[in-house]
């Protein structure tokens, strides 16, 4: 079980920093009318998800994951591995992407379009935007775990929890400190913007070549 929750936080975490668009998204929320409400309806939206998700793990027909070379664990292994290298191969799309000029509020019109319209709308970009890939790798590591139902939500909590750690600390933010947040958000909205391709290349290549290696382990072992 330790070695499970070791693994689902770290693929929270990977969702929490290879996602810029959604940090960014929460900070085009905040920056609007009851922003803070906003943006806690696309956390909202993003857990929801995950709890559907959750669900459907916990509920999944009993299938036999004892052992790594179970024919059930084996098909996890190599769908953790196809996801793996469309993280990869989608890494390469987006380097390969050509790089447009700089516009004066770098956040693409769309996301502030999308998000700003209605709060009910936010609480659906937070389902949306959710990094899947990822997500559903998590699913697979829990079923391969052949643990309780207990565990496995229990499992699926850490997961969660580690996913927003990047969303909600805007929000954090801006409820404590409201005055600074607002040149903070600025600051930080112009950063990831600026930046956010690298990141997602980056990471998107880093951990998506880091599942692959995991599930190659688990299905040689």
């Amino acid at each position: 079980m330790e070695a499970l929750i070791v693994s689902v936080a770290a693929l929270g975490l990977a969702v929490a920093f290879s996602s810029p668009t959604s940090v960014l998204a929460v900070l085009v929320l905040l920056d609007l009318p009851s922003g803070i409400r906003r943006a806690i309806a696309f956390v909202i939206g993003w857990v929801v998800t995950i709890a559907v998700i959750g669900a459907v793990v916990v509920l999944v027909p009993a299938l036999d994951f004892r052992t790594s070379q179970t024919t059930p664990s084996r098909l996890a292994s190599i769908a953790e591995i196809m996801i793996g290298a469309a993280m990869i191969v989608g890494a390469a799309v987006l380097h390969r992407r050509p790089v447009s000029e700089t516009p004066k509020d770098p956040v693409p019109q769309w996301l502030t379009n999308l998000v700003g319209r209605h709060w009910a709308v936010a609480l659906a970009a937070g389902g949306v935007m959710l990094t899947y890939s990822i997500t559903l790798v998590a699913a697979l590591e829990v079923l391969k775990a052949n643990v309780g139902d207990v565990d496995r939500v229990v499992a699926l909590v850490v997961f969660a929890a580690a996913s927003i750690v990047t969303i909600t600390a805007p929000i954090l933010l801006s409820a404590l400190a409201p005055q600074r947040a607002v040149d903070d958000r600025s600051r930080l909205r112009r950063w990831i913007a600026k930046h956010q391709r690298t990141i997602g290349v980056a990471l998107l290549a880093a951990i998506g070549a880091a599942i692959i290696l995991k599930a190659v382990f688990d299905l040689a072992s």
